[in-house]
């Protein structure tokens, strides 16, 4: 099967562009004319889509996963991990850079794209290569207050794991250490 490519994928949209009121209307046909001439929706294909529609590929991979069409999550500048680290030392020069307020710096240092030029962010995660910097800035990102012994039983309990931490798992080892009245929450 070859790619059809922009033009044909733009021939096909524009052959039913007057049943919709705007081109957004127009995604998830051109995602599925996409997927009928792929097999399946590689980035490339989320890209003609972004392209022929003057979307952002984020919006059209949004729309895909709230209609769940899959993309591997692997896949460049769409992918869930495509600006996702858990790695330490990437993290710290990420984390860094944020501090420094330099967005530019802070994604493009790990990333060969950067994440804003497609209305997206870096992400650090939690790991078992993580450093206690992943821990600080996975805390300070969402509210929580850090303590040093909250900051030790999450990295312990990173380093024990062989996967990168779910927000859930983060959440338990907070909650073990930290009661809901010390996070300013009621328990019901």
């Amino acid at each position: 099967m070859t790619p059809a490519g922009p033009r044909d994928l733009a021939t096909k949209v524009e052959t039913i562009a007057h049943r919709y009121p705007d081109r957004r209307s127009l995604t998830l046909p051109a995602l599925r004319f996409a997927q009928e001439e792929h097999g399946w929706l590689p980035p490339e294909a989320l890209e003609e889509v972004a392209e022929v529609l003057d979307l952002t590929p984020a919006y059209c991979q949004a729309v895909a996963r709230a209609c769940d069409i899959r993309v591997p999550p692997n896949y460049p500048v769409v992918g869930a991990d495509a600006f996702r680290t858990a790695t330490g030392v990437h993290a710290a020069a990420i984390i860094k850079a944020f501090k420094k307020q330099d967005i530019e710096l802070a994604n493009t240092v790990y990333s060969g794209v950067p994440s804003q030029y497609f209305g997206l962010e870096q992400i650090i995660d939690i790991g078992p290569m993580s450093g206690k910097s992943n821990v600080l800035y996975w805390l300070e990102k969402r509210g929580i207050p850090c303590t040093e012994e909250l900051v030790e039983a999450i990295y312990k309990r990173a380093k024990q794991s062989d996967r990168t931490l779910t927000e859930a798992d983060v959440l338990d080892v907070v909650a073990s250490v930290q009661p809901p009245e010390k996070l300013g929450t009621e328990s019901h």
